[in-house]
């Protein structure tokens, strides 16, 4: 059986994107079924440990790919040939999204729906929890700002949560009082301050001062936004994938439009690098493709 391209595999997994664990119930033979409606087939190649929540690639070594799920995380040194498990000093932890530290690809933290947030300084080697001043430790979204690498944000389903040292400890930005589950959290690659959120029932909300004190409830309203993703050739290009399929906003947020995508539950919308005009959307049933931008 042929394999996924390396390349469309990668563009999903890069994506800026956090996928609400409730959402990501797709079973085997749904992705058989999928696999008859694409280019090439997919195939199952681990790890075999109950549901997987979250995938990564390290930016400097494609072959080596993080997995996140009910068993903790797993990782795999030969491109997602062979797995063993990397969870020492996180046993019995449930793990719900991941992110890599892109300018020191050692450094990897872990969100999970009990325990906080984890993070290991040695590849997945040993983990720590880094919890201190989280005041909620239900993390459903991670992003780590580019720019500077020891300010990371956290989604909990009580708000918004944001460590300038590394994880070393956490405080709660404005819109952590609305109370809301944020479900997804992604930051604009050409201006560090901007800073995109799905949440409740707010939909997308926007921040233009790392999310210390602005904060816009954008034209996205009443929809359940499941995950978000940024142009990165034209950052003013968002897209939000929610429970009724892909919208597109072309102007930062500040309106949005449905796509072709529609009564469909997307988990992940990603731009493909190369060419801002294909777009994919995970979903429930699979994977789509849009040529023209969606």
């Amino acid at each position: 059986m042929k394999k996924i391209s390396i390349f469309v595999l990668a563009v999903l997994l890069l994506a800026p994107m956090s996928i609400n664990a409730t959402e990501n119930d797709e079973t085997e033979e749904t992705i058989e079924a999928l696999s008859n409606d694409v280019t090439g087939t997919w195939e199952a190649i681990g790890p075999q440990e109950g549901k997987i929540y979250a995938v990564v690639i390290d930016p400097s070594n494609p072959s080596i790919i993080y997995a996140g799920g009910n068993g903790g995380v797993f990782k795999s040194t030969d491109g997602g040939e062979h797995w063993t498990a990397s969870n020492s000093g996180m046993t019995n932890t449930t793990v719900y999204v991941l992110t890599i530290d892109p300018k020191n690809t050692s450094i990897i933290y872990a969100g999970t729906p009990e325990k906080g947030v984890f993070k290991s300084t040695n590849g997945g080697g040993n983990w720590s929890a880094i919890n201190t001043g989280l005041a909620n430790t239900h993390v459903t979204a991670l992003a780590i700002d580019p720019s500077n690498t020891s300010i990371v944000y956290a989604g909990t389903n009580g708000g918004v949560l944001k460590s300038t040292n590394g994880g070393g400890s956490w405080s709660w930005l404005i819109v952590g009082s609305s109370g809301e589950n944020t479900n997804a959290l992604v930051i604009d690659p050409s201006d560090t301050s901007i800073i995109y959120i799905g949440v409740g029932h707010l939909g997308a909300v926007k921040s233009t001062d790392e999310g210390v004190w602005s904060w816009i409830v954008s034209g996205l309203t009443n929809a359940n936004v499941i995950a978000l993703a940024i142009d990165p050739s034209n950052t003013s290009i968002i897209y939000a994938g929610t429970d009724d399929g892909v919208s597109k906003s072309i102007n930062g947020g500040d309106s949005w439009n449905t796509s072709g995508l529609i009564n469909t539950t997307v988990t992940a919308p990603a731009v493909d690098p190369s060419k801002a005009s294909i777009i994919y959307a995970a979903t429930r049933g699979g994977v789509f493709e849009s040529t023209d931008g969606g």
